[in-house]
C-alpha cells in the first residue's frame, strides 16, 4: 500500500483562516477606535483641569486683574502639559498649547474657563470637537469636521462628558 503524503494547505483551508482573521479585526477594530477616543478625552479632562486650576492659583496670588493671570497663563504659571506656547493660534485665544491631538487655549472673554479644540494637532485642520468647562462639568460639542466625535463620547453633539 502506497502512503500519500500531504503536503501544505489547501485554497479552501486558507480562505477559512483568512475569513476567520478577517471578522476578527472587523469587530476589534471599533472596540480599539472607541478605547483610544476615551484615552484622548481623559487626556484633555486632566489637562482643562490643570489649566483651571492654574488659573484660580495665579488669581489667588496676583488679584483677578493680573495680567499674567487673564493673558499669559500658559507661560507664567506651572501647568505641565506637553507641547508649544504658541501666541493667538485660535482666535480669540490668547496663548495656546499645541499638542498632538488637542490644542488648549484661554479665551479672551473668558480666561477662567479653559477650552480644547481637537484638531490632530494642526490648527489649520477643521476642528473635530470642542471641549471645555463649565459649571465645574466637561461639555462637549462637535466641530466644523466632525458631527460624531461628541456623540461617540457621550451620545449627543453636545453633552457632557
Amino acid at each position: 500500500m502506497k502512503k500519500i503524503l500531504s503536503q501544505g494547505f489547501t485554497l479552501i483551508e486558507l480562505l477559512v483562516v483568512v475569513l476567520i482573521i478577517g471578522i476578527l479585526a472587523a469587530v476589534a477594530l471599533p472596540q480599539y477606535q472607541k478605547a483610544v477616543e476615551k484615552s484622548r478625552t481623559a487626556e484633555v479632562k486632566l489637562n482643562l483641569g490643570a489649566i483651571g486650576q492654574a488659573y484660580q492659583i495665579c488669581v489667588m496670588q496676583n488679584g483677578t486683574d493680573s495680567e499674567n493671570c487673564n493673558e499669559h497663563l500658559f507661560s507664567t504659571a506651572d501647568i505641565q502639559i506637553p507641547g508649544e506656547i504658541e501666541e493667538a493660534c485660535l482666535p480669540p485665544a490668547l496663548e495656546c498649547i499645541q499638542t498632538k491631538d488637542w490644542t488648549y487655549y484661554q479665551d479672551a472673554d473668558s480666561p477662567a474657563l479653559p477650552s480644547a479644540v481637537r484638531n490632530n494637532g494642526d490648527s489649520s485642520y477643521p476642528a473635530l470637537a470642542y471641549v471645555w468647562i463649565e459649571d465645574g462639568k466637561y461639555k462637549c460639542a462637535n466641530g466644523e469636521a466632525s458631527t460624531n466625535y461628541c456623540n461617540r463620547l457621550c451620545g449627543s453633539s453636545d453633552c457632557e462628558l
